[in-house]
């Protein structure tokens, strides 16, 4: 008997079948045909494998929800959905009354859970090595991943003019101090292509900014103050330029460095 093309007989059509069914063992030959057919394609294949499934069109839902007509919600009858206002009620009565303080019995059985196996090395220490190899796998890390828009015209332009540099090159003492400067000319010449959010240039990001406040602003200011003052300590010249200077005038930002090596006796 086919079946019928109509959604709602063709529903009672699916049910009888899956009644008749019930019980019934499939035979040895189906067994190992559908064995057969897992180990030729790994799995049953699907008509559909591969193709892309046609838009939904006003049509198929209404046939979806001709089919599903008399059908029983899953939720029916459980505590799903919106609350009554009763149990509502009783929600509110329980978190308005006062809640016991916390004994020491009751902190003591939190630390012990939080300072469980899965947390043994909470609030611990590393010791001096540990730091120390820490640091030394940071040093030969490579940050930020891809080098900026005007790091990469900076370079640029010391390659048109026959310079020879090293990206990211990482400087360090025996005293802890680590630090990666943008472009390292050999050989003791530093040039930091600075960010104008990421340092807060003063031209564009007024300390009042919204984007840039004061205090924030400052405690970058004196950061890279610190690095060049550790860095000239070293014996290292330290250039910085912004990166609105090198967007705005490319060529003059360029020239302005390459005098200053040139200054400093490192380009003839």
């Amino acid at each position: 008997m086919p079946a019928p093309k109509d959604p709602i007989k063709y529903k009672e059509y699916c049910e009888n079948i899956s009644k008749g069914n019930i019980g019934k063992k499939q035979s040895p030959e189906t067994i190992a045909k559908k064995v057969n057919t897992r180990k030729q394609n790994g799995s049953y294949v699907s008509k559909m494998k591969g193709k892309k499934r046609p838009p939904r069109t006003p049509e198929w839902s209404k046939n979806i929800s001709i089919a599903k007509l008399g059908s029983v919600p899953w939720n029916k009858d459980k505590k799903t959905g919106p609350l009554s206002p009763e149990h509502r009620k009783s929600i509110g009565i329980s978190n308005s009354k006062p809640k016991p303080p916390f004994t020491q019995q009751h902190k003591d059985n939190i630390r012990k859970v939080m300072l469980g196996p899965a947390n043994a090395r909470r609030g611990a220490k590393h010791k001096p090595e540990t730091i120390e190899r820490i640091k030394l796998a940071r040093s030969k890390q490579k940050l930020p991943m891809q080098d900026s828009k005007p790091e990469i015209m900076m370079q640029i332009a010391l390659s048109l003019n026959n310079i020879k540099y090293t990206k990211h090159k990482m400087i360090t003492d025996s005293m802890g101090f680590f630090h990666q400067v943008d472009i390292f000319i050999e050989p003791n010449i530093c040039i930091e292509v600075d960010g104008d959010y990421i340092h807060g240039n003063p031209d564009k990001y007024m300390p009042d900014d919204k984007i840039k406040k004061g205090k924030m602003a400052k405690e970058i200011w004196a950061n890279d103050i610190r690095i060049n003052h550790k860095l000239n300590l070293l014996g290292y010249n330290v250039i910085r330029i912004w990166e609105k200077d090198i967007k705005n005038n490319l060529q003059d930002s360029a020239m302005r460095i390459i005098n200053l090596i040139r200054i400093l006796g490192v380009v003839p």
